[in-house]
């Protein structure tokens, strides 16, 4: 309704058909939001314009004040422009702000809602509402979540304020790094599930393990086991010597687009120490295929969980590898060092790559 009576006042046509209430009658029992980005557009748009106008008034009321300083009179005009343009820079702010908006929206879907239908379902009213498509905005949320670029540049006096001591917090000194996320790999039937209740275990109890000193007396443990029955699950806590009363939560039904109730079970138990069994029984129901760059989108989303909780992520590989951009994963760093990575691309070539969120090539060689 906004954009034709703004069109019919700008035509001057307005009243001729019965003004703004008989428009207003006209679409009153009809309810729909296809326009509302445009309608919120619109209305931005027609706010910038009323602060210029208010600008030139105000500039206008101070020039017939002969009480002012002509030099201060001039100098209030710059200061007072130059606010104004600075917020709306040729409409790039505007864009951005679009942006920021949409982005926002679709955090706000991944982390509040936990059923991957009806998500998917928000999805796409979102994307026929910003007119993308569903893959765009998978596209646009994956790259917002490795965006780095808006962190200011920094000194060492930043850096010893930012890590607060010269020590690294840990769970297990040596082992297990305090408030990260952690990718333990081996083939299928090893034991690695029964390591990570050994580790677990020790966690809790304030054990130390391996030689690796334990930095708390009790710790807590969030298992998600998709990767076994409860029965097997029970019976391999009950061999390790686990006990109804110990700080240990688990779930045995979770899928990785449920992000949602692992942020809320993380607030209400509190974990240490978060273990999800495994990497690919979690994502049984992905829509992505493991040669997919977006296949590794919940991995950036644990990462930034783990750092804004305080909380280690602790997640089982399968011997079916861990793949991105058609390269499979082959290698991780031993312990302490866990910033380096090592894929194999199609061709056999294998490529050492490090970071945490943005990958760096540090060699190539072949097999």
């Amino acid at each position: 309704m906004l954009s034709v009576i703004d069109y019919l006042e700008d035509k001057g046509t307005l009243q001729s058909v019965g003004g703004r209430n008989k428009l207003s009658s006209l679409i009153h029992t009809t309810v729909g939001s296809v326009t509302l980005e445009s309608m919120t557009d619109l209305v931005i748009e027609k706010y910038i314009r009323r602060l210029g106008i208010s600008l030139g008034n105000k500039i206008v009321s101070r020039g017939f004040d002969d009480f002012v300083n002509p030099l201060d009179f001039v100098k209030h005009i710059e200061q007072e422009v130059l606010k104004f343009t600075k917020s709306w820079d040729k409409g790039e702010d505007f864009d951005k702000w679009k942006y920021q908006r949409l982005i926002e929206a679709i955090r706000n879907i991944e982390y509040t809602i936990s059923d991957p239908a009806y998500k998917i379902w928000k999805l796409q009213t979102l994307a026929q509402e910003f007119g993308k498509s569903q893959r765009e905005l998978e596209q646009l949320y994956l790259k917002s979540l490795a965006d780095f670029s808006n962190e200011p540049l920094k000194g060492l006096k930043e850096l010893d304020e930012e890590c607060g001591t010269n020590d690294r917090e840990w769970l297990l000194h040596g082992f297990i790094p305090k408030a990260t996320t952690i990718l333990f790999h081996a083939e299928g039937g090893v034991g690695k599930t029964k390591l990570i209740y050994e580790l677990a275990y020790n966690l809790i109890t304030g054990q130390s393990w391996s030689g690796h000193p334990v930095t708390a007396s009790e710790r807590r443990v969030l298992c998600y086991q998709t990767d076994e029955s409860p029965h097997d699950m029970r019976q391999a806590l009950r061999a390790r010597g686990f006990h109804p009363d110990m700080n240990f939560k688990y779930r045995t039904n979770w899928v990785i687009d449920a992000i949602p109730q692992l942020v809320k079970d993380i607030e209400e138990f509190q974990p240490d120490l978060i273990v999800i069994d495994s990497l690919t029984s979690v994502n049984r129901y992905s829509i992505f295929e493991e040669n997919t760059t977006e296949y590794a989108r919940p991995l950036l989303q644990l990462v930034q969980i783990a750092n804004q909780y305080g909380c280690t992520v602790r997640q089982m590989g399968e011997d079916g590898y861990v793949w991105v951009d058609s390269c499979k994963l082959v290698a991780l760093p031993n312990p302490p060092v866990n910033t380096w990575y090592v894929f194999e691309s199609p061709a056999g070539e294998w490529v050492r790559v490090a970071g945490d969120d943005e990958f760096e090539v540090q060699q190539r060689s072949l097999r």
